[in-house]
């Protein structure tokens, strides 16, 4: 079935979908063709599925198996009359032939950037499910909307008669006619966001109220579609000269998609706040939810337009970004993204090995960018370590998605403005799975509080961290570094940061200590939630600058005195540290030798990462002075 392809070509196999109706059985022949060519083509992006669950469809005269998520994409591409050449991975590339994934996995970057269009198959929308199979059979071609033409979408007239219809004339309409109304009105709220009009203005005033919950619906399950979850996506979109999403039998630009949706964070929290909290709490989850895709895809978008000189900068930021989204092999978490990195101007040259083991890929990953950026910011992750595991602590297992957060881009957009570690050398060696870097002991862990979570009252917490640093004790005593611990714990808390703006952050005053006025207010309401108070605009920041960094960590003392926030399973006795080439301090742990036989340094100390941690008055250098002791300590 797979001829060998000529690598010094560029040879790539195209699948010819042959045509046929509906109802019958799919049939795709392969034909092999050359990037140099300018081959005419289109390129599909889509989630594998549940690959348990296949489908035989007839490729090369052959019974082939495919996902049932393929299955349906390649059933909404066909046509009755007509073949159509699109590149699919499962089908163009032998998935069994690891040298040429490797090889073609090399050429993404073009597969998809040479393509006419990328048809992004987002799955069905339930219409086909209210559709009898009989009915079904009937069709040559599926019905088919297209957005793209401006003579199938529906009018503002349309959706203002169907946002106003009775709930007797609703009652009349069949489920099909429903759903579809439903979903041609979801558009058009897209539509209006993507030419910059208001949130609010998408509900009518005299708006039936379960039509609006339909049209948001829809929304939502847009939103629920794996493909904003998988890694691959960010490369195909990106690359694609024009992309187009498919969603059930709506045919439409993904800049329809991304661009409105992505506005809808901008409208929540300036003009059209008081609306969107007026919505109940089911509807603000599925503006909430399609408003995080698309926005992530569009930063992702904006991030790559960027200038970078470095890969491995480029390349560290883009798996922060991506930190959640998933792939079937753990490889693919590096791979999938290095289409994206080769503009730039200083290469790591990383070839994808599909042979090599994940643990050992993530290594050398995180080793070249520690290499070539000689900063140790990649070991800042939010991931629980895994002590002994396959992949050391330094090293982040960028399989893990932390807490469930995407937290890592947040800690590194938030730590320029400290410099706990500063170096003017190379900041570490590698010996065979040890990180050999250079630092300052600074203190050693005295207690520890249970985690933070958003789901327990706040007031109560407080208290108690104010009783663990010795604030109610005196409040105005010398703290370890200078000053006195009233001013350390407030700016603790907030990790000496004030957000003003989604990821621009102020360094607080000396006089700003309106922290205690936020404080206050909670013990007022009880201890429960975040205060929302539209008069009081600088609370609410208050209490994002406490919760964006503090959120699901732990508050600590030290043996000396001091205070701050540090990962959550932490302990007594774990060593805090500050590592020069790194802005954070971190948590260690001294591990056994026993656990790094064979990288030839017997005798020496091992500490495993436990993760970064905000220690108040070491933030700036403090730590590593001209008096400092600077020791080697070995990660493990």
């Amino acid at each position: 079935m797979y001829t060998k392809l000529d690598p010094d070509k560029r040879q790539i196999r195209l699948a010819s979908i042959l045509p046929g109706r509906w109802s019958e059985s799919v049939s795709c022949n392969l034909k092999v063709v050359s990037l140099d060519d300018k081959p005419k083509y289109e390129a599909l992006s889509y989630t594998w599925g549940d690959l348990s669950n296949k489908i035989p469809i007839c490729l090369e005269e052959s019974r082939f198996l495919v996902t049932k998520n393929l299955h349906m994409a390649l059933r909404r591409l066909r046509r009755a009359a007509g073949t159509r050449d699109i590149w699919v991975d499962a089908l163009c590339i032998n998935q069994e032939d690891k040298p040429e994934k490797t090889r073609q996995i090399q050429l993404m970057k073009e597969i998809y950037s040479y393509a006419s269009e990328v048809q992004i198959y987002l799955g069905e929308s339930g219409v086909l499910e209210t559709i009898p199979e009989e009915e079904q059979s009937t069709w040559a071609d599926p019905p088919r909307l297209y957005w793209c033409e401006e003579k199938d979408v529906p009018s503002f007239n349309d959706y203002k008669t169907w946002q106003t219809m009775s709930d007797d004339q609703l009652s009349q309409l069949n489920p099909t006619t429903r759903l579809r109304q439903a979903i041609s009105s979801a558009y058009i709220v897209l539509s209006i966001l993507a030419d910059a009009g208001c949130l609010s203005m998408a509900r009518l005033d005299d708006a039936n109220s379960e039509v609006w919950s339909e049209t948001l619906a829809v929304l939502g399950h847009i939103a629920d579609s794996p493909w904003w979850q998988r890694v691959w996506v960010v490369e195909e979109a990106i690359l694609s000269q024009t992309a187009t999403v498919i969603y059930g039998e709506v045919v439409a630009p993904l800049d329809i998609v991304e661009r409105g949706g992505s506005m809808i964070h901008v409208h929540m929290e300036r003009c059209c706040r008081d609306f969107y909290r007026s919505l109940p709490n089911s509807l603000q989850s599925h503006l909430l939810a399609i408003g995080q895709h698309t926005s992530a895809l569009e930063i992702l978008r904006k991030e790559w337009g960027y200038y970078a000189d470095k890969e491995a900068e480029r390349l560290q930021r883009f798996l922060e970004m991506t930190r959640t989204r998933g792939a079937y092999d753990g490889r693919d978490k590096i791979y999938s993204l290095l289409g994206l990195t080769r503009d730039c101007s200083e290469r790591l040259f990383i070839v994808p090995d599909y042979t090599v083991p994940v643990s050992e890929v993530y290594i050398q990953m995180a080793w070249q960018i520690i290499r070539q950026a000689n900063t140790l910011e990649i070991l800042a992750t939010v991931e629980r370590k895994v002590p002994n595991s396959e992949i050391p602590t330094w090293c982040p297992d960028w399989r893990s998605r932390g807490n469930g957060e995407e937290r890592d881009l947040w800690v590194h957009s938030r730590s320029w403005k400290f410099n706990a570690g500063p170096s003017n050398g190379r900041v570490a060696d590698l010996h065979n799975r040890v990180l050999a870097v250079r630092g300052v002991h600074v203190d050693v862990v005295a207690k520890t509080a249970p985690p933070l979570s958003q789901d327990e009252p706040l007031a109560p917490r407080l208290d108690e961290f104010a009783h663990m640093a010795r604030y109610y004790a005196d409040a105005l005593c010398p703290y370890t570094r200078g000053g006195a611990v009233k001013e350390a714990f407030w700016r603790t808390m907030l990790n000496d940061a004030l957000e003003t703006k989604p990821n621009e952050h102020m360094q607080l005053m000396a006089e700003d200590e309106s922290f205690f006025v936020w404080w206050r207010r909670l013990r007022d309401r009880g201890g429960v939630g975040e205060v929302y108070d539209p008069f009081q605009e600088h609370l609410r920041a208050i209490a994002r600058s406490f919760w964006l960094p503090n959120d699901n960590r732990a508050f600590f003392t030290t043996q000396k005195g001091y205070m701050g926030f540090g990962p959550p399973d932490m302990k007594p006795g774990d060593v805090v540290a500050v590592l020069l080439g790194s802005r954070m301090p971190f948590v260690l742990r001294q591990m056994p030798a026993t656990c790094c036989v064979g990288d030839g340094g017997q005798g020496r100390k091992y500490c495993s990462v436990v993760g970064y941690c905000y220690l108040h008055g070491v933030m700036n250098g403090q730590a590593v002075g001209k008096d400092a002791t600077i020791c080697g300590i070995n990660l493990v």
